[in-house]
């Protein structure tokens, strides 16, 4: 089965054990249902446009879901979660209890990622004032540089790239999560909404049924999270 992706550390990636955590859980849930889950790496683009527009692809995976994901997609069961909240400088901590008040900062945020529905509906009001990324790493470079206030990203993405990534390891000190969270996100596939993207879901969710897919999350962080 070729699944899309875009290197999103620890949760997938080409060279990470197991194409990552999220892999895992796919390559695992599709061996149990007799397939072979065959990742095809590219940059990021919409969701909505990218399933459809794309012959090569049975579906697009790691996800969260939106309205109009939901729209465009025959979506999966959940096969991750993912803890989103909001980067900061340590010595420039941000005070907020509501979304609401980041309007008194400036939010890095990742081209064609999205959010929380929320955040991103005020992001789209012009309530939350944001500055776009490509990457996470430009992101958090644009956070370190002073560009922006803070940068939303995942947690376990966040400990990831500041660990590991040469352009941010010598200033990881400098950042830091804010304990507040913004959601914590499932993660699907979304699938092609044809036959064949139909016949890919059933597929995944015969091999779910037949996995414990918190588990083999738990166990590949437990293995690779601090030794990688």
């Amino acid at each position: 089965m070729v699944l899309s992706t875009t290197p999103w550390p620890p949760y997938v990636g080409p060279t990470l054990p197991e194409h990552g955590a999220t892999g895992a859980v796919v390559a695992a849930a599709l061996r149990a249902a007799g397939r072979t889950l065959s990742p095809l790496y590219r940059g990021a683009v919409p969701v909505e446009d990218g399933v459809a527009a794309d012959d090569e692809v049975d579906g697009i995976f790691p996800v969260y879901a939106t309205r109009a994901r939901e729209r465009a997609c025959l979506m999966s069961s959940q096969i991750g979660s993912s803890p989103l909240g909001l980067a900061e400088r340590a010595d420039a901590p941000l005070a907020w209890s509501r979304l609401e008040d980041l309007s008194a900062y400036t939010v890095g945020v990742v081209r064609y990622y999205a959010n929380s529905d929320s955040f991103d509906r005020l992001v789209n009001r012009g309530v939350i004032k944001v500055v776009r990324a490509e990457t996470d790493t430009e992101n958090l470079a644009n956070l370190i540089a002073g560009t922006v206030d803070a940068a939303i990203i995942d947690r376990n993405v966040l400990e990831w790239l500041l660990t590991r990534d040469p352009a941010l390891r010598e200033d990881a000190a400098l950042v830091r999560f804010h304990p507040r969270p913004v959601a914590e996100r499932p993660l699907y596939i979304c699938f092609r909404t044809d036959d064949r993207g139909r016949r890919a879901r059933d597929a995944l969710e015969a091999g779910l049924g037949r996995i414990d897919a918190p588990l083999i999350t738990a166990e590949w962080f437990r293995r690779h999270m601090a030794s990688y």
